[in-house]
Formats: structure tokens, sequence, C-alpha cells
């Protein structure tokens, strides 16, 4: 009965963003103020990566759940095509990396807009990886569809 009205409809999944977003919000103005008196930006730079990528896993958890009975394995060719391109693009802008920035010219072009992009590639990065883990059908549920 739980995972019909609420699992399938997606309401308890709309309760769960919106709360995790108003929460990543708070936490991301206490860090800002824990980095100006602690002068360390790496708490910063570690927020700034990890609450988007957790987002990206929660907006593809309900399809995961769904999934989760019928499928097996973790799927290698989608993770090739999307995931590791997100985990690179995700690596090169993220303020922690800074000193490989500097070895790959075409990355500083994107210094003013490198937060927008960081955040765009983490939740990428989350949503590919998630939709990786159990991402190959059974062969049995493909021979019952033929």
């Amino acid at each position: 009965m739980f995972k019909k009205y609420f699992i399938k409809s997606g309401l308890i999944w709309s309760i769960l963003n919106v709360v995790y977003l108003v929460l990543s919000v708070v936490l991301l103005q206490y860090i800002r103020l824990l980095v100006g008196r602690i002068y360390d930006p790496r708490p910063m730079y570690l927020a700034a990566t990890v609450i988007p990528f957790l987002f990206g896993t929660l907006l593809r958890l309900p399809a995961l759940i769904e999934r989760w009975e019928s499928n097996k394995k973790f799927n290698w060719i989608k993770f090739l095509n999307q995931g590791l391109i997100a985990l690179i693009l995700t690596f090169l802008t993220s303020p922690a990396f800074y000193a490989f920035n500097y070895r790959i010219p075409t990355m500083l072009s994107l210094a003013e807009a490198h937060e927008i992009v960081l955040y765009l590639t983490a939740v990428w990065l989350g949503m590919s990886i998630t939709d990786c883990i159990k991402g190959i059908e059974k062969v049995d549920s493909i021979n019952e569809h033929n």
C-alpha cells in the first residue's frame, strides 16, 4: 500500500526533493560562514561537488526502486557513454582540482561559469551512476516481451 500510493505516485519523491533542496541551501550557507571564519575553502569545494551529486541520485532513485527486482548487474556501457564523461567534467570543473585546470586550456574559458557547470555535471554524474545500477534487464524478462 505504501509503495502504491507514495512511491509510484511520486508524492514522497517530490517531498524528498524539496526537503533536500532546502536543507542543502541551508548547509551551503553554513559552510560559507564556516569558510569565512577558518579561511579554508576545502569544505566548500567538497560540498559544491557532493550536494549536487546526491541530488542527481535522489532524482533517479524512484526508477531504481522500480527496476530493482527485474534487472541485474551494473550497466557498464551506459557508464562509459555517460558516467565517465560526467566524471571527467566534474573532475575538471571542481575547484578542488584547480591545479589540473591550468594544464587544460579549454577549461579556463569556463572560469566564469564553473559553478554552474560543476553543479550540472555533478547532478548528471549522480543520475547516470544511479541509472547504471541494476541497469541491465534479466534475460527472462526480455524473452517474455517477444
